[in-house]
């Protein structure tokens, strides 16, 4: 039987829509590139060697770029604290997973990400207003949140962490 971890919660990402037009846009332009590539070796296939590198880098941007449009559409972070804190991001094509366990870990906070490039934090790749410090580094969820959400997170995952402390100790 599997038993509840001690807190959960998932975070969905809000849809910027300027964003995902913009990158739809961008994904189709390069699509048709990338076509127009592919549809020109068909007639000279000598020149493979010559636009193989192209070809593959320009794919590489394209699923990098439909990762983006999916992690505005369907994006969810998810916290779980159980005998361990792992943190999830789901709802796009690479699913990361990033596992801390209490020995690395050191606290919780929230804050604003003015650190964190712009461009960074508009494109979802970073940020947000939840920091677990862990090892002498820090991981941001909650890209979403206002500070007074990140504040009632951030309040309620170390009452239960206080309470496991306390049942431990």
């Amino acid at each position: 039987m599997d038993r509840k971890p001690r807190y959960h919660i998932k975070l969905r990402k809000t849809t910027s829509l300027t964003l995902t037009l913009f990158l739809g846009a961008a994904m189709v332009v390069g699509l048709m590139i990338l076509s127009t590539i592919i549809y020109g070796l068909t007639g000279d296939p000598g020149s493979i060697k010559d636009l193989a590198l192209a070809v593959v880098l320009l794919a590489l941007v394209i699923i990098f770029v439909l990762d983006r449009i999916l992690w505005q559409i369907r994006g969810v972070e998810i916290l779980v604290i159980d005998e361990n804190i792992e943190v999830l991001k789901k709802g796009k094509i690479f699913t990361s997973r990033k596992v801390i366990t209490f020995s690395e870990f050191e606290s919780f906070d929230y804050g604003n990400d003015d650190k964190i490039p712009l461009i960074i934090r508009v494109y979802g790749i970073r940020g947000g207003k939840i920091i677990i410090n862990y090892l002498g580094r820090s991981l941001r969820m909650g890209q979403d949140l206002s500070v007074n959400q990140a504040k009632t997170i951030v309040d309620e995952v170390d009452h239960i962490l206080g309470r496991m402390n306390d049942n431990i100790g």
